[in-house]
């Protein structure tokens, strides 16, 4: 192994190419990691968390074997699994430390097979929580107990972007909880990560304590990451109560294509595919002829991962001297590193509100920056305002609504955000008690020849996804990276 620095200041500038924030070394040169990790989008929080665990295991040798970092969606898992490779690449670590992805339509690679080497396992939930309750998804049933062992001791967890967990959120604390009353053969910490972290929330019949939260010191706020925090976004309302369903493409794209500033890029972030579709179309019409036509890129869920990838290098690339247009759902509000000089969002819970901010004059490199609010009104509480709100509650909307109308003309950067706070409809999981993770120590199928159901601990119930392939039979079969998600 290349020797590496024993200051934790020039480790984290060998790897990153900077010195770190103050948040960032407390965090490496705690006694032992906070509970939650309370830092606003576009602060380092990856980078952070995976060289904390390098120079905690690695040099002062003290942290557990392996790291799991788990993200509620496949974009983000992608995005930190290469923030990790080039971190371990500059390090010179690679043949090291082994970097392992864990998520569905990937090529496995077996992370069981070297136990003993220090490892960065980055996945998706349900992947590796799956694993974790000696269920593993993908995985054969005579894999179970190895990974459930190996992921319940001499482990790091990172759940990040909490806010995006559901039933998973609830679960992991129960698992920490559980470790800790059961016993394990190596100690496994957990950290909880996100801009937006509900404590009440990691709180259970288990892990009844309260969090240790690691946030921004005061140096952090009037040093390096002022410019982020102070970054000028300012509210907008733009009424589109009363439209229809068939209007709402044409309207939301008259108002992309008469904002957008040539040069920049402009996000449109709806709650719905179909919504999203519906703007891209209309704004493709709208621009046809336009003699400066800025490039629009849709985003959405229901990609395959070839052609999301594309769309997703699109909408990242630098904008042409026209700009650009991106249309998109929630799969860009959290984690990933994108800039916008122009938001414009639907209502939504005021937690993603805050994650799609995050997209907007992101490291505050533009003086000033727009967010247009799509305010529909307020939505009844009867079948037709919930299908409206879908696929949030109508009670979030209508509490983001009220937020956000005494909000309109003033700057929403991170600094400001941080001084509001608005209820969210909490949740009500099903959690993971101690006699039901002792019933998953047996592995055998019931009577009727079915497995133990552990859905529920991981994602919502009405989470109805299918993978389905399509090909011309004579051509060839499907590649693994080809399903669609219906």
């Amino acid at each position: 192994m290349t020797p590496l620095p024993s200051n934790f200041e020039a480790f984290f500038t060998a790897a990153t190419g900077r010195t770190p924030y103050r948040y960032q070394a407390d965090l490496a040169l705690a006694e032992r990691p906070p509970d939650v990790l309370a830092v606003p989008t576009g602060s380092g929080k990856t980078q952070a968390l995976v060289c904390a665990w390098l120079f905690n295991r690695l040099v002062q040798q003290h942290a557990p074997r392996r790291l799991v970092y788990a993200l509620p969606m496949r974009t983000l898992v992608e995005q930190t699994a290469n923030v990790a490779q080039e971190l371990l690449k500059r390090l010179e670590l690679t043949e090291d430390v082994g970097l392992h992805l864990l998520m569905g339509g990937e090529e496995a690679t077996d992370w069981r097979e070297h136990p003993h080497r220090p490892q960065i396992l980055v996945g998706t939930i349900d992947m590796l929580l799956s694993r974790a309750l000696n269920r593993g998804y993908a995985e054969s049933r005579y894999g179970w107990p190895v990974a459930f062992g190996l992921l319940n001791n001499d482990c790091r967890w990172v759940f990040d972007e909490v806010q995006l967990m559901g039933p998973a959120r609830a679960t992991s604390a129960q698992l920490d909880g559980l470790r800790d009353k059961l016993g394990t053969v190596a100690p496994c910490q957990t950290i909880w990560a996100s801009a937006t972290v509900d404590l009440a929330a990691l709180r259970t019949i288990d892990r009844d304590r309260e969090a240790r939260v690691l946030a921004l010191p005061q140096g952090d706020r009037a040093g390096a990451l002022l410019a982020r925090l102070q970054a000028k976004k300012t509210l907008e309302r733009i009424d589109i109560a009363g439209e229809t369903a068939e209007r709402f493409g044409r309207r939301i794209a008259e108002v992309l294509a008469d904002r957008h500033v040539p040069d920049t890029r402009t996000l449109a972030v709806v709650n719905t595919v179909d919504r999203a579709q519906a703007i891209a179309e209309a704004l493709e019409r709208l621009l046809r002829h336009a003699p400066e036509r800025p490039d629009v890129v849709l985003l959405h869920s229901r990609y395959r991962p070839p052609d999301r990838a594309a769309r997703m290098g699109e909408a990242l690339a630098p904008p042409p001297a026209e700009g650009t247009i991106v249309v998109a759902t929630q799969v860009i509000e959290a984690g990933v590193d994108l800039s916008a000089r122009t938001l414009v969002t639907e209502s939504a819970p005021f937690s993603s509100v805050v994650q799609r901010l995050g997209r907007c004059n992101r490291a505050g490199e533009y003086a000033e920056s727009d967010v247009l609010w799509l305010d529909a009104g307020e939505l009844s509480a009867d079948a037709r305002g919930m299908k409206a709100a879908a696929p949030y509650a109508v009670e979030d909307l209508s509490a983001t609504r009220q937020a956000l109308l005494s909000l309109v003309g003033t700057s929403l950067s991170p600094s400001a955000l941080e001084e509001i706070a608005v209820d969210e409809v909490a949740d009500e999981p099903v959690v993971l008690r101690r006699r039901d993770l002792l019933d998953l120590f047996d592995t055998a199928a019931d009577l009727s020849g079915m497995d133990v159901d552990i859905a529920p601990y991981i994602r919502p119930d009405d989470d109805r996804s299918v993978a389905v392939f399509f090909r011309e039979v004579e051509v060839r079969a499907p590649l693994h990276d080809e399903e669609v998600r219906a």
